[in-house]
């Protein structure tokens, strides 16, 4: 097919995923998913087509599918994480706990659950993720000098990592965790959850149901429910869903030699100023669809909208239709979202209550709640926020150099506005927003910007309470800097922040470089 949307359209028919699905695995390449094709064979994990059985093994070989076969084939249990569909691994390891330490976050603890709840522990699972190594071994990078292997549930010097996994003791736990992942096969097969690497943000947090309405506790925590909710994505399949890896493939193949900016900018390769036009109507068009789309959901009772004001109403426990009209009045003026499955959720305090007019009511009066949500009210999203936008970049430096210019006001490297941060060993990015590791530098992935920096950072919400800056709130309780490129879990580390010296000088720079833009802009 020559024209990309025939042949997106033609992968996601029902004959295209039976004939795929009919293909059986190759019995030679065990465990790897590679199918015959008669193009070639097919690499399930790393959507790729290769054309001679040698090409197969040298692929094999390769770091990227090596990578791409273990997160692809992790799966959460009630006791833990499978990997491989045969490892099991016990959930104190996953996390890192060993006695009361964390090695993970690096710091000791004093009640297990509560840290594991916190947001800046997901913030970490998400920084140092999960590598695969040699004999399937399995463990995550934390700096550059250690590594916790995740089956031995140990802490290790980078320097003996390769003696570490040849060692007949791990070898020796390592198999002793394949025969317990044996015995508890029913439960693999029966309750297996995938773990979706892609997945870890904003978009499963909100449509999920965190928190209980009963929890207890420290409210800068996050609930067990929400981090389940973050790392772990249900599936009633054994292997990962690649429709959409191949819808990838295709629009990298297409776009090849185009820039993040293809659809809504024009380049001059002979200026240094790269002017994306047309902003503003582009987000004034998107604000539409987005309210269009709010008013479809709100006809299947679901209401979406974050409204200022507050409100309070008689108490019943009446689910009639007046009442529920009322819950609508309550919802809309304080962030709650709900359906008729008797469930709601409240945005602000991140919690849940039951789908009564009193429950609602009730919790609408608290100080808590008021408090919260008079923080919510100072929020406005990207899409709104964001009137005006200039793709800087010069032609001295990589694409990783350049930035963008917000509403005329702010400057923002490339990495920071997209929310990519260099992983722990220095040599790739990390997506903040679905922790997933992307290509080494120079290059910025174009597809990864087209279909998650881009699309999901126009959902997130903008802190804007605090005019001079530009603070976003990537994952509830988790607040990004621009100025900085760094993630402070809770709000008050955050206002600590922006009073440090560090911050400050970061500002300056920021400042500097937007006087410089302004200067060229004149000048042409």
């Amino acid at each position: 097919m020559s024209k990309e949307e025939e042949a997106l359209c033609h992968i996601k028919t029902s004959s295209h995923c039976e004939s795929l699905s009919a293909v059986p695995y190759l019995e030679k390449f065990n465990n790897q998913y590679i199918r015959k094709l008669k193009a070639g064979y097919f690499c399930e994990f790393c959507n790729k087509l290769m054309q001679t059985t040698m090409h197969v093994n040298l692929h094999l070989c390769e770091e990227y599918h090596q990578q791409n076969r273990g997160r692809k084939l992790l799966k959460s249990l009630s006791r833990g994480v499978i990997a491989f569909n045969n490892v099991h691994i016990e959930e104190r390891a996953w996390h890192g706990i060993i006695d009361n330490v964390c090695c993970i976050c690096v710091t000791e603890f004093e009640d297990e659950v509560l840290h594991k709840q916190n947001a800046s522990h997901a913030l970490s699972l998400i920084q140092r993720p999960v590598k695969f190594g040699e004999n399937d071994a399995i463990y995550r990078p934390i700096d550059n000098s250690s590594f916790h292997c995740i089956t031995c549930n140990k802490l290790l010097s980078s320097s003996t990592m390769n003696k570490h996994f040849n060692d007949a003791d791990h070898l020796d736990l390592y198999s002793k965790c394949k025969v317990r992942s044996n015995k508890d096969s029913d439960e693999k097969d029966s309750d297996a959850k995938l773990i979706d690497t892609n997945s870890i943000y904003c978009d499963d947090i909100n449509k999920n149901e965190i928190n209980s309405y009963t929890r207890e506790g420290n409210d800068d925590n996050v609930n067990k429910d929400e981090t389940q909710t973050a790392f772990f994505k249900k599936s009633s399949i054994d292997i990962y869903p690649n429709q959409r890896n191949i819808e990838k493939d295709i629009a990298d193949h297409l776009k090849a030699g185009t820039s993040a900016e293809s659809d809504e900018s024009e380049y001059d390769k002979t200026t240094e100023i790269n002017v994306v036009l047309n902003v503003k109507g582009h987000h004034e068009g998107y604000k539409d669809a987005v309210l269009q789309e709010i008013s479809h959901v709100n006809t299947a009772c679901k209401d979406v909208n974050a409204l200022e004001s507050g409100s309070s109403n008689p108490d019943t426990n009446n689910d009639n239709p007046s009442s529920t009209d009322v819950i609508r009045s309550i919802a809309k003026n304080n962030n709650i979202t709900y359906s008729y499955s008797n469930n709601a959720f409240c945005h602000p305090c991140q919690v849940k209550i039951p789908f009564t007019l009193k429950s609602i009511n009730e919790h609408v009066k608290e100080v808590r709640h008021k408090k919260k949500l008079t923080a919510t009210q100072t929020r406005q999203a990207m899409v709104v926020f964001v009137h005006s936008l200039l793709h800087v970049q010069s032609r001295s430096v990589t694409e990783i150099n350049s930035g963008y210019l917000i509403n005329n006001k702010y400057y923002l490297t490339l990495l920071s506005y997209l929310l990519l941060a260099k992983n722990t060993s220095g040599d790739g990015l990390i997506c903040l927003l679905c922790g997933i590791t992307l290509p080494r530098y120079p290059e910025v992935p174009v597809a990864h910007i087209d279909n998650c920096s881009l699309p999901k950072g126009k959902h997130i919400q903008i802190i804007t309470c605090e005019k001079e800056e530009f603070i976003r709130e990537i994952q509830p309780d988790a607040f990004h800097c621009g100025f900085c490129h760094i993630v402070v879990s809770g709000w008050n580390k955050m206002q600590g922040h922006l009073q440090s010296p560090e911050h400050d000088r970061q500002k300056s720079d920021s400042y500097y470089q937007f006087q410089s833009i302004n200067l060229k802009l004149l000048q042409r």
